[in-house]
C-alpha cells in the first residue's frame, strides 16, 4: 500500500512538472513593403512625389506601429501602412535614388531585425506656370490691373519654391508658391513710360515691401511667368500678348456701365456738357466687348482704381443696373475712405429694393418700380426750394418711359422732383435726385434717377448741373 502511494505521488509530481514547461521567447514581426523592387531608369523613374505601402505580421502577438527611415539609422514611428512622400533632390540634379527602410513593432516592444527595404528611383518634374487668359490680361489696362496665373507641380505642390513675373525688360520679381492672384498700382499713376508699382498679394491684397520694376505706362506691356521647384527646374515661360497699359490723366472718373442704343450717346452728351469744365477726364467702359472690362475681382482692383481719383460719374441705365450693384462694396469703400460720387441710372421693374446693395450706400431709401411713371419730353426735373439758388430746371429731351422717382432717406436731402405724368391713381413719389454728407457735411454722393442724357434738352443747364456738383459740391 505503501509503494502504491509513492509511485502515485511520483506521477503526479511529474504531471505538475510538465504543465509549468518552459516560458518561450517573443518572436519579433515581419515586415514587407507591397512592392519589392522598381525598375525604372531614366525618363521612366517615378516623380518625387511616391506613395508606398507595407504591411507587418506578428506569429505571436500583434503589430502596433512601424518605424521608417531613409537611411537605416534614424527611424520615424508611424501607425499608417500608407503615405505620399514628396523625396527632396539636391539643387541642380534631376534624379537620384532613395534608399527607404520601414520595420514594424509588435505589442511586446520588438522591432523587426531585418527591416524591408526598397530602391526608389526619382526623377524631378519640371514645374509648370501659365497666366489664366480667362479672367487677365485683357487687350487694355486700366491704371490698375489684377493679373491671374495657375502654377502646377506634378511632383506636388510642396514641391514648389517660387513663382516669377517680369513686366517687359524689368528684372524677375520673385513670389511665394502660393500666390496666384496679383495686383499692381503704378506708384505714380499720371507718369508717361517705364516706372514701377506697387505689388499686392491675393484677393486680401497684401501690400509686398518691394515695388516690380519694368512698367509701361500710355504704352504696350509683354508680361512673362515662370515658376522654380524645389530641385532648381524652372518651367517654360509663358508670354502674354501685348497690352496697352493706360495712365491716369485727370482727376475726374467716368464709369460707363451704358450699353443701350439711344440718339445721341451718353458719350456724345456727357462729352459736351464736361469738355468745357475739364481739361481731361478719364473713361472706363464696363460693357465693352460683353463686359471684357468688369474686373474680375472689384476688391481690390476696382476699389484701387477709384481711390486714385478725387471725384467718380458713373453712368449706367435699367439693363445695367446689376453692375452697379456688383460694384456696391467698392463704391462704399471708395465713399468711405473720402470719395465723391455722382450716379445717373434708371431703375428696371424688377429692381428689388428690399436686398439691393445700391439702397445701403445711396440716398435712396427704396425706388418706385411699378409700371406707370413716365417723364414726357419736354417735361422738367425741378429743383426743390432748398437747392433752386445752385441747381438749374433740367428737360427731358426724349420721352423717357422708364421714369423712376424714389424715395429718399431721411438723412438725405432732395435735390429734384420730376413732372411726371402717370394714371390718375398713381400716389408715389416724384422725387428723382437726391444727395447725402458724409460726417464732417461735406456732400459725397448725388444720384439722379433718370439718364441725365435723356435730360438735355438745354444743353447749358446741363452743364451747370455737373458743374454744379463736380466742381462745386465736390470741392472740398
Amino acid at each position: 500500500m505503501k509503494r502504491s502511494i509513492l509511485y502515485l505521488s511520483l506521477l503526479v509530481a511529474a504531471i505538475t512538472a510538465c504543465d509549468r514547461g518552459s516560458l518561450k521567447q517573443n518572436a519579433a514581426p515581419d515586415t514587407r513593403i507591397s512592392v519589392t523592387e522598381i525598375n525604372l531608369v531614366g525618363e521612366e523613374r517615378l516623380r518625387s512625389e511616391v506613395t508606398l505601402h507595407w504591411l507587418g505580421t506578428d506569429v505571436d502577438g500583434y503589430v502596433t506601429s512601424y518605424e521608417l527611415s531613409l537611411d537605416g539609422t534614424n527611424w520615424t514611428e508611424v501607425t499608417s501602412t500608407d503615405s505620399t512622400f514628396n523625396f527632396s533632390l539636391t539643387a541642380g540634379s534631376d534624379t537620384t535614388d532613395i534608399d527607404f527602410f520601414v520595420r514594424a513593432i509588435d505589442n511586446d516592444g520588438a522591432r523587426d531585425e531585418t527591416p524591408a527595404y526598397l530602391l526608389v528611383p526619382i526623377k524631378n518634374s519640371p514645374p509648370t506656370a501659365i497666366f489664366d487668359t480667362v479672367r487677365t490680361l485683357p487687350d487694355t489696362g486700366f491704371v490698375v490691373m489684377t493679373i491671374f496665373f495657375d502654377v502646377d507641380d506634378s511632383d506636388g505642390a510642396n514641391n514648389l519654391d517660387s513663382v516669377f513675373l517680369k513686366l517687359n525688360n524689368g528684372p524677375w520679381y520673385p513670389f511665394e508658391p502660393t500666390v496666384n492672384t496679383v495686383t499692381l498700382v503704378p506708384q505714380d499713376p499720371a507718369f508717361t513710360g517705364i516706372t514701377s508699382a506697387n505689388v499686392f498679394v491675393g484677393p486680401q491684397a497684401d501690400l509686398l515691401p518691394n515695388a516690380i520694376a519694368g512698367l509701361n505706362l500710355e504704352g504696350d506691356n509683354t508680361f512673362y511667368l515662370k515658376a522654380r521647384d524645389a530641385a532648381g527646374a524652372e518651367s517654360v515661360v509663358d508670354t502674354s500678348r501685348a497690352l496697352f497699359y493706360k495712365r491716369k490723366t485727370s482727376d475726374l472718373l467716368l464709369v460707363d456701365a451704358h450699353n443701350s442704343g439711344s440718339t445721341p450717346t451718353p458719350e456724345e452728351v456727357y462729352d459736351q456738357a464736361l469738355s468745357p469744365l475739364f481739361a481731361s477726364y478719364d473713361r472706363i467702359d464696363l460693357t465693352r466687348d460683353n463686359g471684357a472690362n468688369i474686373p474680375q475681382l472689384w476688391i481690390p482692383t476696382f476699389s484701387f482704381l477709384l481711390e486714385l481719383y478725387d471725384k467718380v460719374f458713373w453712368y449706367g441705365s435699367t439693363a445695367e443696373v446689376s453692375i452697379l450693384e456688383n460694384a456696391a462694396a467698392a463704391v462704399q469703400n471708395y465713399l468711405t475712405g473720402g470719395g465723391k460720387v455722382l450716379i445717373s441710372t434708371s431703375f428696371p421693374t424688377d429692381f428689388d429694393n428690399s436686398s439691393s446693395a445700391i439702397t445701403e450706400f445711396t440716398p435712396i431709401d427704396s425706388a418706385f418700380v411699378g409700371l406707370g411713371p413716365r417723364l414726357p419730353l419736354d417735361s422738367l426735373l425741378m429743383p426743390t426750394a432748398a437747392f433752386a439758388a445752385d441747381y438749374d430746371t433740367l428737360e427731358a429731351s426724349i420721352f423717357v418711359g422708364r421714369a423712376t422717382p424714389i424715395y429718399v432717406k431721411s438723412i438725405a436731402e432732395t435735390i429734384y422732383n420730376g413732372q411726371i405724368f402717370a394714371p390718375a391713381s398713381y400716389n408715389g413719389p416724384t422725387a428723382m435726385g437726391a444727395l447725402t454728407r458724409n460726417g464732417s457735411g461735406n456732400i459725397n454722393m448725388v444720384i439722379v434717377s433718370v439718364e441725365l442724357q435723356q435730360v438735355y434738352a438745354r444743353p447749358q443747364e446741363l452743364e451747370n448741373f455737373f458743374n454744379q456738383v463736380l466742381l462745386n459740391e465736390f470741392n472740398w
